[in-house]
């Protein structure tokens, strides 16, 4: 985080902020961000807990902003299906909850900070890239209240060991040091059950917030229509000034229930081939959940702890071992190490890609005329193009007009790179 220097580091999955000059509010506020779910959600499960020992209500608001760079129909529908699921959920559990969705670039730029104003303490989630981190960024400078940041993101805290793991290797001999510690620090699967007995939030001092910044409150009836996802969707969605040509896709419904629903489905019927088809697509045996486990739709704890019971061990070893190395690598990487994921252009993971990567993908992506659907993926177009010999092999399989493997392509590039 950029404000590091003034964050209190209270366990690998918690930083606290002060509060400015003794403030105190009304109730406390958790800012969703990326953990946009209900169930398996260590932020929220911190945020109830907090409301519960101070004897605070609980407010809940998740945003989702148009000035990302790749804003379009397809993402807002999936979020929007998400926030359904939020609301569905917590109907009746002892939490408001608030969705927004921004209509006019820059229309909430004050809220986040406005609404800190009411709250006691601040929780909002970590994450190491993009957009989430810059509003916690913005919260920890901005917001009068205690700060509580919560990294909820993978099995492995992103700060857990103190330093980034720039190889699997190193990342797996920590792994087995420290397993257990891992599987103790597993989020509860329904954190909102405390929430019940909480007092109710002062819905006032919302609609003050949102009136004295001059934003819109989102009506249910917008977000109703937009999740559906059809041609009514589409048109509600024309109100936002985002690219309307990236269509929803009809078959991949967003929200924590569709996922939850596949998860299940993925384990009844995909993971006992896992581990010898999961690099074949046409064999259809991964999980297919990477656009859900992206929006926080679903938290890999909850996959590592539901796959733990299943008794066909190597293949739940060979599903862990991208959940769990893969991301966690990943996000420990990024965020103690934020300069590799920053660019002159909008905090892209440009800056961190080597110069003959991004020679070869710019060469690639500028020709014309059409290619076989395989050669259509970004690893295919810069192994095919690059004159390194660590590619070879799966420059052979790619000129003999066969589909190369997802680890052929993993491993050259961990060589190259």
């Amino acid at each position: 985080m950029g404000a590091a220097a003034i964050l209190e580091q209270r366990s690998p999955r918690l930083a606290v902020r002060p509060a400015k000059d003794g403030h105190s509010g009304a109730h406390v506020l958790y800012w969703m961000t990326s953990s946009r779910r209900t169930s398996y959600n260590l932020a929220l499960e911190h945020a109830v807990n907090l409301a519960v020992e101070r004897n605070l209500p609980l407010l809940v608001v998740e945003a989702l902003a148009i000035g990302h760079r790749w804003a379009n129909d397809r993402i807002h529908t999936f979020v929007l299906q998400g926030m359904i699921d939020q609301r569905t959920t917590m109907l009746g559990s002892g939490v408001t909850y608030v969705p927004y969705v921004e209509t006019r670039h820059g229309e909430a730029r004050g809220l986040l900070a406005r609404m800190s104003v009411d709250a006691d303490a601040l929780v909002i989630d970590d994450y190491p890239t993009y957009m989430p981190r810059q509003v916690a960024e913005r919260a920890m400078k901005l917001a009068p209240c205690e700060v509580h940041v919560v990294d909820g993101n993978g099995f492995i805290a992103m700060r857990h060991a103190g330093r980034a793991f720039t190889t699997a290797y190193s990342l797996r001999r920590h792994l087995h040091k420290t397993i257990e510690d891992h599987l103790a620090d597993l989020p509860v699967e329904h954190p909102l059950g405390p929430a019940l007995a909480l007092p109710d939030v002062d819905e006032t001092l919302v609609d003050l917030a949102f009136q004295e910044t001059d934003t819109p409150k989102t009506p249910l009836e917008f977000i109703w229509r937009t999740a559906e996802g059809d041609d009514v969707g589409r048109e509600a969605l024309l109100a936002l000034d985002i690219d309307h040509d990236v269509a929803p896709v009809p078959h991949m419904k967003g929200g924590s229930m569709s996922a939850n629903k596949r998860w299940r489905r993925f384990l009844d019927d995909r993971l006992e081939r896992y581990h010898e088809d999961r690099n074949h697509p046409d064999l259809q045996a991964a999980t297919g959940l990477s656009p859900w486990l992206h929006y926080g739709h679903i938290s890999a704890q909850r996959m590592v702890k539901t796959s733990s019971t299943c008794t066909v061990g190597t293949r739940v070893t060979s599903l862990r071992r991208p959940m769990v190395v893969a991301r966690a690598g990943g996000d420990s990487l990024q965020a103690q190490k934020p300069s590799l994921t920053r660019s002159s252009r909008g905090g892209t993971l440009r800056s961190s890609t080597p110069t003959w990567s991004r020679i070869t993908t710019d060469t690639v992506q500028s020709q014309s005329g059409p290619r076989p659907p395989w050669l259509n993926t970004l690893t295919t177009r810069v192994l095919v193009r690059t004159p390194s010999n660590n590619w070879k092999p799966p420059k052979r399989v790619t000129s003999s007009g066969t589909q190369p493997s997802v680890n052929s392509c993993r491993r050259a590039s961990s060589k190259t790179t």
